[in-house]
């Protein structure tokens, strides 16, 4: 249970830009900036680029 309430488990999702692009849209867009952020902080960036599965996408966001 705490890891379902903790601060990791959440995304921060922009309103506006759901609006306009939709919530999907706006949820993935959100966790690809959390994940950046993350490869950025344990050098997983390699020139400017990082590696996301469609499965870790599906655990993180439950987009298919």
């Amino acid at each position: 249970m705490k890891k379902l309430l903790s601060s990791t488990a959440f995304l921060i999702v922009n309103k506006t830009l759901a609006r306009k692009i939709g919530l999907n849209g706006a949820v993935l867009l959100a966790d690809l900036i959390s994940k950046e952020e993350y490869f950025i902080q344990n050098g997983g960036v390699r020139d400017g680029w990082f590696f996301n599965t469609s499965a870790n996408i599906f655990e993180d966001t439950s987009l298919t």
